[in-house]
């Protein structure tokens, strides 16, 4: 939390991936960009994972995040894609790359590291990052060995 309020003083943009997730104050969430799973969203938002499992319900809990602070909200959703509500009030849904799964250990650390390097570019814009992001995770499962 300490890191989070002086990130927001000192205006640093801040990509937050709360794994695992703890359930934290919406003071927390003025950061840049929050990427979480389908769990850790439900943590976080106090909400029944259930109600994520329709495009509502994950519009309902991104549009929450975006409320409480946080600019662009990325949820992997495993086998179902990725969806995202960015700075600018657009919300997307990015189709998962179906690829044969040989070990599913780091898809996550995968799609975080991708998206980071998107972040830090000058043009960044969330869909091309979710995008490439979702390509390294798909790329992570297809051989053995994180």
């Amino acid at each position: 939390m300490h890191v989070l309020k002086l990130a927001k003083k000192e205006d640093i943009d801040v990509l937050f991936n709360p794994a695992p997730a703890v359930n934290l104050l919406p003071a927390a969430f003025s950061i840049t960009h929050l990427v979480v799973d389908e769990t850790e969203a439900a943590i976080l938002s106090g909400c029944d994972e259930e109600k994520l499992q329709d495009m509502d319900g994950l519009k309902t809990v991104a549009a929450g995040f975006r409320d409480w602070g946080a600019n662009n909200v990325v949820t992997t959703l495993g086998g179902r894609g990725v969806i995202y509500a960015e700075e600018m009030g657009l919300t997307g849904l990015i189709t998962t790359k179906r690829v044969n799964v040989v070990d599913a250990t780091a898809p996550g650390d995968a799609f975080i590291g991708a998206y980071a390097l998107e972040a830090v570019k000058p043009d960044f814009k969330v869909a091309v990052a979710v995008e490439e992001a979702s390509g390294a995770a798909a790329f992570a499962v297809k051989k053995k060995g994180a």
